[in-house]
């Protein structure tokens, strides 16, 4: 009997009862194919597949910002995240629905998903340059926005009991 363990377990049913390859399904969802494959290898508790970023083609003011805060976040939340920054995040949604909802919430997934006890897996993606358009945040706004979440995140990881498990005599 096939029993579904986790959400790799189902896109890898669902892929195969519709006779599609990784990369076929890769193609018709605009999934890379490495997104696919480590969604599908992942074990029941992976909760969050995240990118990072290879090649950055920001300033390098913008990578030393990037890189410096990626330091601080990761000595204080001890997520083992290597880049918040990428927008590529792909997780259940069960899950994302029962992580507490702030502006700044994509920079802190993973340390939010490790709270609630379930593992990371990453993909290395390759950074674009941007075509148009500015960025809504200076140095400035981002520095104080994020120490403020930073500490907001370090509080809830912090105040996280784990709920015990009730059975009847």
């Amino acid at each position: 009997m096939n029993q579904d363990h986790g959400t790799g377990d189902k896109i890898r049913n669902a892929r195969k009862r519709r006779g599609l390859t990784q990369r076929e399904l890769s193609r018709l969802s605009g999934l890379s194919v490495s997104l696919i494959a480590k969604l599908e290898q992942g074990a029941p508790q992976l909760g969050l597949v995240a990118g990072q970023r290879v090649g950055r083609k920001a300033t390098a003011f913008k990578r030393f910002q990037s890189r410096f805060a990626n330091v601080v976040r990761g000595a204080i939340l001890r997520d083992g995240t290597r880049d918040s920054g990428c927008g590529l995040k792909a997780f259940p949604r069960d899950l994302g629905l029962a992580l507490p909802y702030f502006d700044g919430l994509h920079r802190f997934l993973p340390a939010l998903v490790r709270r609630e006890g379930r593992d990371i897996g990453y993909v290395d993606v390759v950074d674009r340059p941007r075509r148009h358009g500015v960025s809504n945040y200076g140095f400035w706004d981002r520095l104080w926005i994020g120490i403020l979440d930073l500490c907001g995140v370090w509080w809830l990881i912090r105040r996280k009991r784990r709920v015990p498990e009730i059975s009847e005599v």
